[in-house]
């Protein structure tokens, strides 16, 4: 290729993007480029210089708004794939999550259609595709959840999952112990419906918490604490966990073994470093199979469990020897790529323990604080459980936008105290005037004596039809020529226990009709007054039909006058029930009512008071860091963010995952209306609302390069039109402009991705600077530090100097130094680089494929290829922009790490002391220990903060780095594609039999392939 020309013309073009003052130039033209670049007016530039971002912005809003207007004339020109194109742009992401499926299946079948002529096809396009297709996952987003033991974090995953048991909640020490993962399980098997892996931690690592173990409990000083050690203390805990692994050891044993035979007993052994799967069909049955590792409490048998399990292990409880647990289930709310962790302090005594909870931490895309409402409400949780320690962390990771707040125990309230004090003074008298509605009713009503009374009337008309029944059955048999005599059954000789129980005395009746109606009247009484008036025949007189006729009239008008009493008293008791239900369910409703507001009350005023809490205590937290930074600048005036705005969009949901669980079996709970009362509906739909922006980046980009790979095969697959219009040399003299430009651009990229490395590097160097006032001001602590920590005696609640806590505690004045700069370095600084970045690239991007379309216009493309071109130069624009976007995500990866690796230094500068302390043993241990810690970090405190930083900026720069290497890799890929691409547009394709049938089976399936995206 000549060289000459255009060597010097690509010289001066806009290669570069960042930060440099220079003059605004247009896009350079080469002198292949004249009839392009007079058709577009584009002047040609006289000086090698770089581009700004504000020049790059114009010349695309000038340049490219008459090239749209050529080329978007028509809809053929608007490309193959339309559907596929409106898919990529649409917003919803259940949408691009549909589309994204479909883009899976549809490369299966490319992928057969590929392989099965490997010898027609480019291997990289096979492999790009293969590639692909293993990006058609849903992403995770790892949500932490964090708060005490007894606030309600298990109960509240059990309810988001819609099990009433998965996660055990009744653990001794396990649940606040062991991270739980829970995420959503692919597998469509329904015996393995549920699933969990329990992984236990190393032999080694076992071996050294053994050794912190026994510390803790005196040993290496030869004063074993006391079995009635308190529970909650350091030696307590120690011997907690001792006793779980080995429960027939005493104290006294301790002294006669050392932590490396300890754990070398066989029944342990055979458990350290192993993962144990259990598979289940029910919920239910993989909690009991949970509960066998995971439980402090000694768990009966269960019929759910394994027949063929070592059950002799239940003697044993393993919940020290647990790493963390994975739970795998088909519960909804994770099935957009949720994945719910469960986490405990990372502050565990155990080191691999606290490691899994801060790996956790430190991957987190969200982190939920769980409080019970009480304490939300009355102990300013917000601010106690985001204590200063945590609030560093978050602003380390660039993680305060990222935390959700859930107050638990919403059903658990006191009315009468929530009332006053939520001044709902107006419901509570209308409460109490109900209540005493209803007690004078029911003393007045004389609802009691109503239905006695009625209860006698109706036994007194089924004696009187009887009486009736038995002196019509006598007339028939008078009749018949018998000698009847009045019957000998009375309703007087009835057994006592069929009469309902009546005063002694009877009452006088009234002659005030409503009281007479609730006088207590027996069957007795009521015969007896019914006696009065009835013939009276002997016992042995001879009935004749007459007497039986006037008898069996005189017992119907009786009994027609009791019916109608009956009716009325019938009538009156209804009525009085109805107003005695009227008034029950009044004081029903209204304190139904008063307590759904009391809890609806307390939840709006909770969550208010910890979106205040919060914003307050990050103003707290920014002035105290500002403050003891440099005292002197501290303004208090000065906000440092929008505080406001950060408590406004705290998320906060308050949810009773009991009242949940009842009305999911459709049971009443008072002040719960319906599901939506209890928030976890709107909790899961937070759930899935978090996973969005992730799942969205990944279906987008996934969308985006899956266009890229259809338009490749069908530009392969379809006639070279050009290429048909054009002689050999002239094919020849096309492809050189072709490589000429897209060499061009690949020298722009890189160019542009040098300036970024440069750039970052520059911001970096920045921060690298306060790495070392930092530990300057760290060192100046570090003594004051060493020295307040405790002598460690028997039953000291404190920490030793080697654990964790102390080093945090050395690291922290370190981190509070860097931590603002930190955190405007990665949320500001290093995105707003990347952001220029993306925009540069687009513009260098849009500019070159824009001459080679043209060029491709004027030698005879018809507008369905320019179409397909164009579409194609749009899924490359959108596709680096993926890739920046990717490393963004990247660099936020690394700088988590790095900012945890300064304690982590601190702790292996430290180490050799630690061991040299843990050989120490016999009286006055405790004293030489803390002298010898004190004498270390004195004497070397300026090297121990020397080279707590230099893991960090080493991992940093490589991160500078990598964003270098894998722009470059892109780019040299992406140049590969493109001259691939056009090379099919310009030159014949090979006419021999197989390859032109494979490109028409492949023409044929791509054609129809876009209808699958609509």
């Amino acid at each position: 290729m000549a060289q000459s020309s255009h060597s010097v013309a690509r010289e001066d073009a806009p290669l570069g993007s960042h930060g440099v003052e220079h003059p605004a130039p247009n896009p350079i033209i080469t002198s292949t480029d004249k009839r392009s670049h007079a058709s577009h007016n584009i002047p040609t530039l006289t000086a090698p210089i770089v581009l700004k971002e504000q020049a790059q912005m114009s010349v695309s809003a000038e340049y490219f708004k008459e090239e749209k207007n050529q080329e978007v004339t028509s809809a053929e020109s608007a490309g193959l794939f339309l559907h596929l194109q409106n898919a990529v742009a649409s917003e919803e992401v259940d949408v691009l999550s549909r589309h994204k499926s479909t883009g899976s299946c549809l490369l299966e079948e490319l992928a057969q259609i590929l392989s099965a002529h490997p010898n027609c096809i480019d291997i990289t396009q096979v492999e790009s595709i293969t590639r692909l297709k293993e990006r058609a996952i849903t992403p995770a987003t790892i949500l932490g959840v964090v708060g005490g033991t007894g606030h309600g974090k298990s109960s509240l995953i059990n309810a988001l999952l819609g099990e009433a048991k998965l996660v055990p909640t009744n653990c001794f020490r396990a649940c606040t112990a062991v991270a739980t993962e829970i995420s959503w399980n692919p597998s469509d098997n329904p015996a393995h419906e549920y699933v969990a892996e329990i992984e236990f931690i190393s032999a080694d690592d076992w071996c050294r918490e053994l050794e912190y173990l026994f510390h803790d409990l005196g040993i290496s000083s030869g004063e074993i604490s006391s079995e009635n050690q308190i529970e909650e203390s350091v030696a307590g805990v120690a011997w907690a966990k001792c006793k779980a692994v080995y429960p027939k050891l005493n104290k006294r044993d301790l002294g006669q073994l050392s932590a490396k035979l300890l754990a070398s007993q066989l029944e342990v052994m055979t458990l350290l470093g192993t993962t144990k799967t259990v598979r289940k069909p029910t919920a239910e049955e993989l909690y009991d199979g949970i509960r066998i590792y995971v439980d402090g409490k000694k768990t009966k048998k269960s019929k759910h469990l394994d027949p063929e399990e070592d059950h002799s292990a239940l003697k044993r409880q393993l919940w020290p020897l647990i790493k963390v647990v994975r739970v795998y289930s088909k519960a909804d709310v994770l099935s957009s790529g949720a994945v719910i962790v469960d986490l405990p302090g990372i502050r565990d005594s155990n080191a691999a323990r606290a490691a899994v909870a801060g790996k956790y931490i430190e991957k987190c895309d969200g982190l939920w604080v769980v409080s019970m409402i009480t304490r939300a409400v009355d102990d300013q949780a917000a601010q106690e459980l985001l204590g200063t320690g945590f609030k560093r962390q978050l602003q380390l990771d660039g993680n305060f936008s990222n935390i959700t707040f859930v107050c638990t125990k919403t059903d658990d309230i006191n009315v009468d105290e929530a009332a006053d004090s939520l001044d709902l003074s107006d419901e509570i008298k209308e409460l109490h005037d109900a209540r005493h509605n209803l007690s004078e009713f029911e003393a007045s009503s004389g609802l009691d004596r109503l239905q006695k009374r009625y209860e006698a009337v109706s036994i007194h008309t089924e004696e009187v039809v009887r009486h009736i029944d038995r002196y019509e059955k006598l007339g028939n048999q008078q009749a018949k020529g018998n000698t009847v005599t009045p019957p000998k059954v009375y309703p007087t000789q009835r057994k006592l226990e069929e009469m309902p129980t009546r005063p002694n005395k009877r009452r006088k009746v009234s002659s005030n009709k409503e009281s007479q109606d609730t006088q207590w009247v027996s069957t007795e009484d009521l015969w007896g007054d019914f006696e009065k008036g009835m013939p009276k025949f002997s016992a042995d007189y001879h009935l004749t039909q007459v007497d039986i006729q006037l008898m069996v009239e005189y017992l119907s008008s009786r009994k027609q006058i009791a019916i109608e009493e009956r009716y009325r008293l019938w009538k009156k008791i209804d009525e009085e029930e109805g107003c005695l239900k009227t008034l029950q369910q009044k004081v029903l409703d209204l304190e139904g009512l008063l307590y759904e507001t009391c809890v609806s009350r307390r939840n709006n005023y909770s969550r208010q008071a910890i979106r205040d809490q919060f914003a307050l205590g990050l103003k707290e937290f920014d002035q105290q860091e500002a403050q003891h930074i440099d005292p002197s600048t501290f303004d208090p005036e000065q906000e440092l963010r929008d505080y406001a705005e950060a408590g406004r969009s705290l998320p906060v949901f308050c949810i009773s995952a009991r009242a949940y669980q009842s009305l999911a079996k459709d049971d009443d709970v008072l002040g719960f209306g319906d599901i939506s009362d209890t928030e976890i509906p709107q909790l899961r739909e937070h759930v899935k609302k978090l996973t969005e922006a992730t799942r969205i980046k990944s279906c987008r980009s996934f969308l985006t390069d899956l266009t890229q790979e259809l338009n490749s095969l069908y530009l392969w697959s379809s006639e070279p039109e050009v290429g048909l219009y054009l002689r050999k040399e002239e094919k020849q003299a096309e492809m050189e402009y072709v490589k000429e430009k897209v060499n061009e651009l690949q020298k722009r990229l890189e160019l542009a991705s040098e300036e970024l490395f440069n750039q970052l590097s520059s911001i970096l160097e920045a921060l690298f600077r306060c790495f070392e006032a930092a530990g300057q001001h760290a060192a100046k602590l570090a003594e004051e530090i060493a020295q307040s920590w405790p002598s460690y005696k028997r039953g000291d609640r404190g920490l030793p100097c080697a654990t964790y806590q102390a080093t945090v505690h050395l690291a922290a004045p370190f981190l509070q130094f860097l931590g603002s700069n930190w955190e405007d370095t990665f949320t500001k600084k290093v995105p707003a680089a990347l952001d220029q970045h993306a925009k540069a690239c687009k513009v260098h991007l849009e500019y070159i494929q824009s001459l080679i379309r043209s060029r491709m216009r004027e030698k005879a493309a018809s507008d369905s290829t320019i179409g397909v071109l164009q579409d194609q130069d749009r899924a490359r624009s959108d596709g680096i922009i993926n890739v920046i976007s990717s490393l963004g995500s990247q660099i936020t990866a690394s700088q988590r790490q790095a900012n945890r690796d300064f304690a982590s230094a601190i702790q292996v500068h430290l180490k050799p002391k630690y061991k040299e302390c843990s050989l120490d043993a016999g009286p006055g241990v405790f004293a030489r220990i803390r002298l010898k810690m004190e004498t270390e970090i004195t004497e070397h405190r300026q090297a121990i903060f020397d080279t707590s930083y230099e893991r960090a900026k080493e991992r940093l720069s490589k991160a500078a780095e990598n964003v270098r290497e894998v722009l470059n890799a892109h780019t040299r890929v992406m140049r590969d594609r493109m001259l691939s691409d056009y090379t099919h547009v310009i030159r014949v394709a090979d006419d021999s039999q197989e390859p032109k049938a494979v490109r028409q089976r492949l023409l044929e399936f791509l054609q129809q392939a876009d209808t699958r995206f609509q």
